[in-house]
């Protein structure tokens, strides 16, 4: 077992974890829609006791997330017209999604985790715009759009950050400082100094409570 797997446990308890971050936006959420899913969702960790239903427009993600033991139900769909019925969910969560998407498509999809959410619609995403290439042959993994705190404020959110001080860190967030596991550590812990300033942190965590 590798230092980071055995680490893991704690760091997902850890008070200023973006799990726990998740955790306390998500408080209450039995039911949670978890868009653009993805197979390193953190929600599985996050909230191991809540229904996450994934959703991703690549059908064959679905027999992946099977495979590595995916608790929860699987949609196929586009994220800009979920196929989910208006409130028939607790929480919605795009988690950096919309940094994938134009601005007009970013407000799009903030407009439909709203729609089928009752209780919290939750967005996280890089602090401001971040360029990052496409990786692996994957064209979707190129960001074409960048969202501040203000910008999420403006739309009626409650913003917190997370992944420590935003110059730690670059695309697809990793650490600056090598060798990674150092990055790493140095990267977390500066959010001991960044927790209460969203604007200094990598991430932003953004939350809007609909009732």
């Amino acid at each position: 077992m590798s230092v980071k797997s055995a680490l893991r446990p704690l760091y997902v308890h850890w008070p200023l974890s973006p799990h726990a971050a998740l955790r306390r936006a998500l408080a209450g959420c039995a039911t949670v829609a978890d868009v653009g899913c993805g197979t390193r969702s953190p929600l599985r960790l996050a909230l191991p006791r809540a229904r996450v239903i994934g959703l991703d427009r690549h059908a064959p993600l679905g027999r992946m997330l099977t495979r590595a033991g995916w608790p929860g139900a699987f949609l196929v769909g586009d994220a800009l017209r979920l196929p989910l019925a208006d409130r028939s969910v607790d929480g919605a969560v795009a988690s950096h999604v919309i940094e994938h998407v134009s601005r007009e498509d970013g407000l799009r999809l903030i407009a439909e985790l709203e729609r089928v959410a009752r209780r919290a619609s939750v967005v996280v995403t890089p602090n401001g715009f971040l360029p990052q290439r496409p990786r692996d042959g994957n064209p979707w993994q190129e960001h074409l759009s960048g969202w501040t705190a203000a910008d999420l404020q403006a739309l009626g959110y409650r913003v917190s950050g997370s992944k420590g001080w935003r110059s730690l860190r670059r695309e697809y967030a990793e650490p600056v400082v090598r060798p990674a596991f150092l990055g790493e550590a140095v990267a977390e812990l500066s959010q001991l100094v960044t927790a209460a300033r969203p604007g200094w942190c990598f991430q932003l965590v953004a939350v809007k409570r609909l009732r």
